[in-house]
């Protein structure tokens, strides 16, 4: 029996431990750090202001804000008596434009896209937690004479889609600090 061993004998040993540890990373969840003091539980989101062409998008994108912070849970939605922080939004701009035509010259494919200007208050520290301007974008099939009906989308509905992936956006962006 040698009393001096090799990296060959503690092989198998390597092994296990490296799998292991593996299984224990890949399972692990990693929460990510909040950009928020942690004295900000509640949170007032007054109807965001709109200076594009569209009209009505302030409210319908405020309304869908406060659903996703509600969903979510991790704030309270309250009035700005009663909240420590405040999330301020301007609607800038609503687009539409033209991606693709059929050989009819009918307009197969449209882009969406809304620019908006957003700014979070800490109402505790008298302080801006952080503030940027975030454009999002997205494409629909319109329904076009003549071409089978399946898959296609309204402006309307494509729009709903488009506020609910920035609703999310905004939420994160604030809690998670992405």
């Amino acid at each position: 029996m040698n009393p001096l061993r090799t990296i060959e004998d503690y092989k198998g040993l390597i092994s296990f431990l490296l799998i292991t540890l593996s299984a224990i990373l890949g399972c692990a969840h990693i929460q990510p750090s909040s950009n928020l003091p942690e004295y900000i539980k509640r949170i007032s989101i007054p109807i965001f202001k709109n200076t594009s062409t569209r009209y009505g998008l302030e409210k319908e994108l405020t309304d869908k804000v406060i659903h996703e912070f509600i969903r979510d849970g991790r704030l309270k939605v309250t009035g700005k008596e009663r909240a420590e922080a405040e999330l301020e939004g301007e609607v800038i701009s609503y687009l539409k434009n033209d991606l693709a035509y059929n050989e009819d010259g009918y307009v197969t494919e449209y882009q969406i896209r809304i620019l908006i200007n957003l700014k979070l208050h800490d109402l505790v520290g008298n302080n801006i937690v952080w503030e940027e301007q975030r454009e999002e974008s997205t494409t629909y099939l319109p329904q076009v004479p003549g071409e089978e009906e399946n898959n296609y989308e309204t402006e309307a509905e494509a729009l709903d889609r488009l506020i609910e992936d920035l609703a999310r956006t905004v939420v994160v962006r604030t809690i998670e600090g992405w």
